[in-house]
């Protein structure tokens, strides 16, 4: 059972099974920290998830959550004045749940998804999502190729974070949680909400 205070959300479950997919359509719906709380006290890690698109939908989510809470340059969107750029690396396995996104708002222009390959294009890019089954060297190739670029990198698999990505999705005692590297974010020259940043583990590079 969920109660509503507000904005506080308080969780009580009394034999009950929550309905992730109903969840994640809401959280599409809108933009709220308190929501993002609500959402991390239900969310479990990927293995509970009965399908890949479940879990990569509310990841997806996440990520468009994360895109409303963080603010790029100016000159990032030049180019592409009425769209955003989320780009995904990491097999058709995603591909199904980063499309429940797509053409989404975000900061007034479309969101616009792009399934590349591990070798490059990231040039258009103003957020790169890299899925689990990456390898170390191909990883760093990519943080080369963006580095010191407006460019908010997310990532789900060990270290990601601390080697040169900027949020990471992690699971902590069974829950889906994010850390954020915040030196990593400056250097991107990508400025992460400090109420997004309430929410994170916060790592550093040398951890």
């Amino acid at each position: 059972m969920v109660f509503f205070f507000g904005r506080i959300y308080i969780l009580r479950q009394v034999n009950c099974i929550v309905n992730f997919r109903t969840l994640t359509k809401y959280m599409l719906r809108r933009t709220d920290i308190g929501l993002l709380m609500f959402m991390l006290l239900l969310s479990t890690g990927g293995p509970a998830f009965a399908a890949p698109e479940d879990e990569y939908a509310l990841k997806a989510a996440f990520v468009l959550n994360f895109a409303k809470f963080t603010q790029w340059p100016d000159n990032s969107f030049t180019d592409t004045p009425d769209a955003f750029s989320l780009c995904v690396v990491g097999g058709k396995s995603l591909e199904a749940g980063f499309r429940t996104i797509e053409g989404k708002g975000v900061g007034g222009r479309s969101l616009q998804i792009d399934f590349i390959p591990e070798a490059g294009g990231f040039d258009r890019c103003n957020m790169l999502f890299v899925g689990g089954n990456m390898d170390r060297t191909a990883l760093l190739r990519i943080f080369a190729s963006v580095k010191e670029k407006p460019v908010l990198t997310i990532g789900e698999m060990p270290d990601f974070a601390k080697l040169g990505g900027v949020i990471n999705f992690v699971s902590k005692e069974g829950k889906l949680r994010f850390e954020v590297n915040r030196e990593t974010s400056l250097k991107q020259k990508v400025n992460i909400s400090s109420r997004l940043l309430k929410l994170a583990i916060i790592v550093n590079g040398n951890e």
